[in-house]
């Protein structure tokens, strides 16, 4: 578990290892805040799929076709506000077991929270406000397995996507 304490950090996330929890100090909105760097660094989340706030990103991918080789599993982001990037605020690629829980994802230019070619993933008790694209994202996995419940989602482009994926359960309010 990695404990960031209360404040403001001007940074983006990759995790690529199993059993990872990134956990923010209080509430989403006043507690850990991530915005973005003055300048993004080179990893392979922020040069392939945009500016991301927090990355989770599979151990190994075909960079040519974007194949899934090794997942990443049972990786945790929670308590967190992530806002102000370019491209994502929290995203997923290539995980299983992934879960994002009282995550609050502000103001960013692609998705809020999303995950792609993975499966078993919670999305619980999260925020996601003007996101450029959907609020909550779920692609690109004939068994995603996912659960996404408890949100929230207001000025997004749209508010909660589902596309290409199968086995979901979303409930709202």
């Amino acid at each position: 578990t990695v404990l960031v304490k209360r404040g403001i950090y001007h940074q983006s996330v990759q995790i690529r290892k199993n059993g990872i929890t990134l956990r923010g100090s209080g509430d989403f909105y006043g507690g850990t805040v991530i915005v973005p760097p003055k300048s993004i660094p080179k990893t392979l989340c922020n040069q392939g799929f945009g500016p991301t706030g927090i990355c989770i990103l599979a151990k190994k991918v075909d960079v040519k076709t974007g194949a899934v080789i090794t997942p990443v599993r049972n990786d945790t982001v929670t308590a967190l506000l992530v806002k102000g990037f370019p491209g994502n605020g929290v995203f997923g690629y290539g995980t299983v077991g992934m879960r994002v829980l009282r995550v609050a994802a502000i103001n960013n230019g692609a998705y809020g929270i999303s995950r792609f070619e993975s499966r078993d993933t919670l999305f619980a008790h999260d925020i996601a406000v003007g996101s450029n694209e959907a609020g909550f994202y779920v692609g690109d996995s004939p068994h995603a397995d996912t659960v996404v419940r408890d949100n929230k989602a207001y000025g997004n482009a749209l508010g909660i996507f589902i596309r290409h994926a199968r086995h979901i359960l979303v409930e709202t309010e």
